[in-house]
């Protein structure tokens, strides 16, 4: 009886010592992750899916279907020319549209961080004022 359960622990030791070792492994193969790129990708989706609804909501403002006028014209007709100061205001809206959806996302981490920490919200964060 006693060499079968030094049989056992000799086995569950070597078990878990191999265990170590392809978990070391498997962490050193893994690389650096890019967060940063999951970031950007999100930031993208929610321009996008921004854009989406804007466009939706200016199309039911107009009376039409989401995207049936940009789709009718051939694409030469459908862009004008823009003028620099048009340019500069799209652009300063894109920057601001960027901001807002990365202060989304981090506010979406932060509630997700405190759910991870036993579901206790932040002292300062709490909802119920």
């Amino acid at each position: 009886w006693k060499s079968t359960v030094t049989e056992v622990e000799e086995l569950v030791s070597s078990c878990m010592q191999a265990d170590e070792v392809l978990g070391d492994l498997i962490n050193r193969c893994k690389g650096p992750e890019d967060p940063g790129k999951n970031e950007l990708e999100s930031g993208q989706e929610a321009l996008i899916r921004s854009r989406m609804k804007m466009a939706a909501a200016a199309a039911s403002a107009s009376g039409g279907a989401p995207g049936a006028g940009s789709f009718r014209q051939p694409p030469h007709q459908m862009r004008k020319q823009k003028s620099r100061k048009e340019r500069k205001m799209e652009l300063l809206e894109l920057r601001h549209e960027l901001a807002r959806a990365n202060s989304e996302l981090e506010a979406e981490a932060a509630e997700g961080a405190a759910h991870d920490d036993g579901g206790q919200p932040d002292a300062g964060t709490s909802g119920g004022g």
